[in-house]
């Protein structure tokens, strides 16, 4: 079992599955994934698996914890989606079982919200929707204040996590559920929610061997063609009064044949939009998972960076030094080390964040407990922040 590293800066981690007899010492590592409008997914690899345990975990609840301090520290609730066993007969039995090698992979709370629902909305609000979802679940839920209200949204034989990423791209913000806590973000507005705030140093002689230190960094910067993300998406629209409005994310009308860069190239969407509101907010979201510079960097000890939070990038002398946006983070955690790999971006509007509108910003949702075997939040809260 992996309990700490030799580096008390890196912290220890724990794991615990529930239900059934685990050989914890068999676990050789961990790998957890957070990643945005995605479920969180763990993988724990065992050397050494009992059979009949191969079917038994499925189902079962799981605890991971990795980290050293506040701050510094994830933690993982969920349930054993399926298992993977791997053999090879001519190596013999590995901890008395000749399953040599197991993988167990898991996804977070989340995955009670991949249960079939269907229900019509009409004129809903964000919050007439999160706030019944959650409460179905029973899982605590932070959402921006936002008096939109989509004329139809249906949700037909579809789960609660397919329709709940839908409507988060309707209204142009991103979710996750870490936990038992559903977090509803607008990604320009990143610098005043703050779900994670870390900064990241170019590693060298005296400090190569602290948390979130550099050991790779490698980026695209720049447009990469001109079908991709070269210009700003575009969306025609039908009015109730049946006049046709072609508009892009800025929120100006488009005007064939004007020659700035960002109209020589169009992207347009093919969707349907039942008002302009509507279509104004489809092209806005749409360019927001369009960012001008993109990255893969590993750290060390990464534990706390979350997605929708910012990895303060310094140490290059460079313009691509600074705040970046986190989509994805991936922990992995063996005997020998523990690295963290982020994707990351940024684009000019960035620049813009620091003078925003204020945002409420984000503070610790209740813990997780266990009910019988299935998770639900300690302490029921729904927090609508402006």
């Amino acid at each position: 079992m992996i309990t700490a590293s030799s580096n008390s800066l890196a912290g220890d981690c724990t794991f615990v599955l529930f239900g059934s007899p685990v050989m914890y010492n068999s676990i050789t590592e961990y790998e957890l994934t957070l990643s945005e409008n995605k479920h969180d997914m763990l993988i724990v690899t065992m050397a050494g698996i009992p059979p009949l345990a191969l079917t038994d975990y499925i189902g079962s609840p799981v605890q991971f914890s990795v980290g050293s301090s506040p701050g510094r520290s994830q933690i993982f609730n969920g349930y054993v989606s399926y298992t993977e066993p791997v053999t090879h007969n001519r190596d013999g039995a590995v901890n008395n079982s000749p399953i040599q090698l197991a993988r167990l992979h898991c996804l977070g709370a989340s995955y009670v919200m991949k249960e079939i629902n269907s229900k019509v909305w009409d004129y809903p609000t964000l919050e007439d929707i999160v706030t019944e979802i959650s409460n179905r679940h029973r899982f605590s839920v932070d959402y921006p204040k936002d008096g939109y209200r989509p004329v139809r949204l249906v949700q037909s034989m579809e789960s609660d996590w397919v329709f709940l990423n839908r409507v988060c791209k309707t209204f142009g913000y991103s979710f996750n559920v870490h936990g038992t806590h559903i977090h509803i973000w607008d990604r320009l507005k990143t610098f005043g929610r703050f779900p994670s705030y870390h900064r990241a140093l170019t590693s060298n002689k005296v400090q190569s061997n602290q948390p979130f230190s550099v050991l790779n960094f490698e980026a695209t910067l720049g447009r990469i063609s001109s079908n991709s993300n070269a210009s700003k998406s575009v969306i025609t629209v039908l009015d109730n009064q049946n006049n046709v409005h072609t508009v892009t994310s800025d929120g100006t009308e488009f005007t064939p044949g004007a020659s700035s860069l960002n109209k020589l190239f169009k992207k347009p969407l093919y969707y349907s939009a039942a008002s302009l509101e509507e279509g104004l907010r489809t092209v806005d979201s749409q360019d927001k998972y369009s960012p001008i510079y993109n990255a893969n960097m590993k750290v060390m000890y990464g534990a706390g960076a979350v997605p929708g939070g910012i990895v303060d990038l310094r140490g290059y002398s460079s313009e691509f030094d600074g705040a970046w946006y986190i989509t994805e983070v991936k922990h992995s955690v063996k005997s020998a080390n523990y690295v963290t790999d982020l994707l990351i971006s940024k684009d000019t509007k960035f620049e813009e964040y620091p003078s925003a509108s204020k945002v409420t910003a984000f503070f610790a949702p209740p813990e997780a407990k266990l009910m019988g075997d299935k998770w639900i939040t300690a302490t029921m809260r729904s927090v609508e922040y402006a």
